[in-house]
C-alpha cells in the first residue's frame, strides 16, 4: 500500500484508478498527470518509483491545482462567503436543504429528520445578527420575547 498525500492506495490498482482516490484528482487529471511523468496509465501503483510520486506532486504544484486540504478549505470558504452575503445558497446551506433547486416536498425530508436542520439554523441566524455564540442569542432572544417578571 502507498500513502501519497495523505491517502493510502492499494499497489495492486492501475494507477489511473488509484489515483482518483486523491480528493481533487479525477480521470482527466490522471491522465494528464501520467503523461507529464511518462507512465502508462494502466501500470500497476505498486511498480511505481519513488521519484515517479515526486514527479507527479510537482507537477500538481506547477499546475496550481487544489487537492485535498486546500480544496476541502476552498469549498469551506465559498459556503461561508455565500452565507456572509446572505446569498440564498447560503441560506440553505445552513439549513440543510439541497441549493440546486431539487424538490424538498419528499426528498429533503431525511436532512430534517436527522436533527440538523434546527441547530444548524440556530447558528445561522446569532451569526447574521452579529453574536459569537448560539447561547448568547437564544438568551437575548428569549430576553426580548419575554421580559422578566419583578
Amino acid at each position: 500500500m502507498v500513502r501519497w498525500l495523505n491517502t493510502f492506495i492499494e499497489d495492486a490498482k492501475v494507477v489511473e484508478r488509484g489515483l482518483i482516490q486523491v480528493l481533487g484528482i479525477g480521470p482527466a487529471r490522471t491522465k494528464t498527470l501520467c503523461r507529464a511523468v511518462g507512465i502508462a496509465p494502466t501500470t500497476k501503483v505498486g511498480d511505481l518509483r519513488p521519484w515517479h510520486w515526486d514527479q507527479m506532486a510537482k507537477e500538481i504544484h506547477t499546475r496550481g491545482w487544489s487537492i485535498q486540504e486546500e480544496l476541502k478549505k476552498e469549498v469551506y470558504d465559498n459556503i461561508v462567503r455565500l452565507q456572509r452575503t446572505k446569498h440564498r445558497k447560503g441560506y440553505r446551506h445552513a439549513l440543510a436543504l439541497p441549493t440546486r433547486g431539487q424538490r424538498t416536498r419528499w426528498h429533503g425530508n431525511q436532512a430534517r429528520r436527522a436533527g440538523n436542520r434546527g441547530e444548524k439554523m440556530d447558528m445561522h441566524l446569532a451569526k447574521a445578527e452579529g453574536y459569537k455564540t448560539k447561547q448568547d442569542w437564544q438568551i437575548n432572544r428569549k430576553g426580548a420575547e419575554y421580559p422578566p417578571r419583578l
